[in-house]
C-alpha cells in the first residue's frame, strides 16, 4: 500500500537568505493553486532578526496577487474547489483570530460568483494554535519566528505531518544540516514546489508512505522474488559434541528477565507464566509476563536511543551486527540445545536454525552500508539526491515457531537500518530470546537500540499498535490480531507488515531479505538549487 496524504509543510527562512527569492518562493508555496496542494508551505518560520522586514515584503507581494477566473491567464489565483471547502477555510480563519493570531488579508475584491478566498497571512501565531497544526488546504499562511537553527527544526517538526519542507539560506552547509534534521520526505533548498519524474516524492509520519517517481517509485509495482537458498554449513564437530553434552545434562534454569534500555529488568506487572519443555512435564522457567507499562518503558528507551543509533554510521551498525553474529556462533550449541528442549525438534534441525540465524545476521551486516541513496538525473539545474533514513521506533512481534530465527529475522534488518526496536519474543518458546539478551549485552549494541519483552502477544501487540510514538509494526501471528493491529495503527498511520496467512516456514523467513530491510527505512529527497 502506498499513501500520499496531507501536509503542514514548513518554509524556513534564515537571516542570510536571499529575501526576495524567499518571498517569491513563500508566495508560490502557499498561494499556488489557492493553497490546495498537499505539500503547500502553510507554515512560514522566519528568523527573528529579519521577521518585520520579511513580513512586510510578503504583504506587499501578496497585495498584488490577482484573484479571479482561473481560465484567465492574467489571474494568479482561482476559486476554492467547493462551497464546503470554502466554509472550512473560513472556519479556520475565525479560529485563528479567536486563539489570538492576527489576520491580514489582501485588499482586493473577489468575484461575486464562485467560491473565492483572498490571500491571507496570520502573524503572532503560536506553535500550538490550530492553524499551525491542522491542514487548512487553502490560501492561508501562518507566520512564526525562531532564533536558532535548532529551534527552527524543533518547531518545523512539531506536527504529525511530514510531507515536504523548504529551507532558505545562502549557507549551503546550514541548508544541508537543517535538511537532515527535518522529518519530511522532500526538502527544497532555496526553492519550492519542484517536481521531476526522476526524483522520489512522498511523506514521513502521517503524510503517508511509499514513493512516487524515481527508482523507489518503481518498487511500489514490484514483488520480491523468493528463491531457494543454499543449505547452511553444518555444525563443526566440536559444536556437535558440545550440543550432545548439553542435551544430556539436567540444567538448572534461572528466572530470565527482559531487556529494556540496555538493562535486564523484571516486568512492572510482577506477573510471570510457566514455560515447560516440549513434553509439557518439565518446568523450564518462570518467564516475565510483560504489561502495557513495560511497553511504555521500552518505547521511551527506544526513543532515547533512536537519535544516536539512527545517526551512527552504517558501517558502524554493520560491525555491531558482525559482532552479534560472532557471539551467536560461539554459543551455537547452547542455542540449539535450548531450541530442542523447548520445541522437541531434532538436534540437527535446531542446529540448522542457529546456523541460518547466524547467516541472516551476517547478511544484514553486509547490507547495512549498501543503502547509500542516489543522485537523481532531474531535468532542472538543481542537484537532487535521495538517501535513506530509519523509519523510527519499530515494534516487532516474533513468530511462535523458529525461536531464534524468528527473532533475528526482524531484529537484524532493524539494526542494519538504524531503527530502534522493541520485539516481543515467541510466546511458546521465549527462553531463546532471554538467552539472546545476554548476547546483545556483550556485542556493543547501544542500550535501548534493541529491547526484548516476553509475554502474551494478544496483550502486548494492541498496546504497541495504539502507541503513537511507534512508527512501524511488524507482526506475525493470527489473522484476528492482525486485523486489530491494522485498526489500532490508524491512529498515527503506522506502517504495518502482517504475516497472518499461515505459520511461516524457514524459506519464507529468510526470503525477501532486502525488502525486509526496506521496511525500516524512509527515503528523503533533497533539492539544492544550483546554476545562475
Amino acid at each position: 500500500l502506498s499513501l500520499e496524504l496531507g501536509g503542514k509543510s514548513p518554509c524556513i527562512v534564515f537571516e542570510d537568505a536571499p529575501l526576495y527569492e524567499a518571498g517569491e518562493g513563500g508566495m508560490d508555496s502557499i498561494f499556488f493553486n489557492q493553497g490546495q496542494v498537499c505539500c503547500a508551505g502553510s507554515r512560514l518560520f522566519v528568523q527573528e532578526s529579519i521577521a518585520p522586514k520579511f513580513i512586510t515584503l510578503l504583504k506587499e507581494r501578496a497585495a498584488k496577487i490577482r484573484v479571479g477566473d482561473p481560465m484567465d491567464k492574467n489571474n494568479d489565483m482561482g476559486a476554492i474547489n467547493s462551497k464546503a471547502q470554502l466554509e472550512k477555510i473560513r472556519r479556520y480563519a475565525a479560529v485563528g483570530q479567536k486563539e489570538g493570531a492576527k489576520m491580514w488579508q489582501a485588499d482586493l475584491t473577489c468575484p461575486a460568483q464562485g467560491f473565492y478566498f483572498p490571500p491571507t497571512i496570520f502573524t503572532d501565531v503560536e506553535p500550538s494554535h490550530t492553524i499551525a497544526q491542522e491542514e487548512i488546504f487553502g490560501p492561508v499562511l501562518s507566520v512564526l519566528t525562531f532564533r536558532t537553527p535548532d529551534e527552527a527544526v524543533e518547531l518545523a517538526n512539531n506536527t504529525p505531518y511530514g510531507l515536504a519542507a523548504s529551507v532558505w539560506t545562502k549557507d549551503v552547509s546550514k541548508m544541508i544540516e537543517v535538511s537532515r534534521k527535518l522529518r519530511a520526505g522532500t526538502v527544497w533548498g532555496n526553492s519550492a514546489n519542484k517536481f521531476d519524474a526522476a526524483a522520489e516524492f512522498g511523506g514521513f509520519k502521517e503524510s503517508g508512505f511509499g514513493r512516487e517517481g524515481g527508482p523507489l517509485g518503481l518498487r511500489e509495482y514490484l514483488k520480491a522474488e523468493i528463491r531457494p537458498t543454499d543449505q547452511p554449513a553444518p555444525l563443526p564437530r566440536m559444536q556437535k559434541t558440545r550440543l550432545t553434552e548439553m542435551l544430556s545434562v539436567q540444567t538448572v534454569w534461572k528466572t530470565p528477565k527482559m531487556l529494556v534500555g540496555g538493562k535486564q529488568v523484571r516486568s512492572e506487572s510482577g506477573r510471570y507464566y510457566k514455560v515447560f519443555d516440549h513434553t509439557g512435564k518439565k518446568l523450564l522457567a518462570n518467564v516475565n509476563l510483560g504489561s502495557k507499562k513495560d511497553v511504555r518503558d521500552a518505547v521511551e528507551a527506544a526513543l532515547k536511543a533512536q537519535e544516536g543509533w539512527g545517526k551512527a554510521t552504517a558501517y558502524n551498525r554493520g560491525q555491531i551486527l558482525y559482532r552479534l553474529a560472532e557471539m551467536l556462533e560461539s554459543r551455537a550449541a547452547e542455542f540449539a540445545a535450548k531450541i530442542v528442549l523447548q520445541t522437541g525438534v531434532k538436534p540437527e534441525t535446531a542446529a540448522t536454525e542457529v546456523r541460518v540465524a547466524v547467516e541472516r545476521t551476517l547478511y544484514y551486516a553486509g547490507w547495512a552500508d549498501k543503502y547509500t541513496g542516489n543522485v537523481n538525473p532531474v531535468t532542472q539545474k538543481d542537484f537532487n539526491i535521495t538517501y535513506p533514513e530509519p523509519v523510527g521506533v519499530s515494534a516487532l512481534i516474533a513468530p511462535d515457531a523458529w525461536p531464534l530465527l524468528g527473532l533475528i529475522n526482524k531484529i537484524a534488518p532493524a539494526m542494519a537500518a538504524g531503527a530502534a526496536c522493541i520485539i516481543v519474543a515467541s510466546e511458546k518458546y521465549p527462553l531463546t530470546a532471554t538467552d539472546l539478551i545476554e548476547v546483545i549485552e556483550t556485542s556493543d549494541v547501544p542500550g535501548g537500540a534493541v529491547n526484548i519483552l516476553t509475554g502474551k502477544h494478544d496483550e502486548l501487540a494492541p498496546a504497541m499498535a495504539s502507541h503513537r510514538a511507534i512508527a512501524m509494526m511488524d507482526y506475525t501471528g493470527t489473522p484476528q490480531m492482525g486485523k486489530q493491529i491494522e485498526e489500532l495503527s490508524v491512529s498515527n498511520l503506522k506502517r504495518t507488515y502482517l504475516e497472518t496467512d499461515k505459520e511461516p516456514d524457514q524459506l519464507s523467513l529468510i526470503a525477501q531479505g532486502r525488502a525486509r530491510l526496506e521496511r525500516y527505512l524512509e527515503f528523503k529527497t533533497v533539492w539544492i538549487t544550483s546554476g545562475y
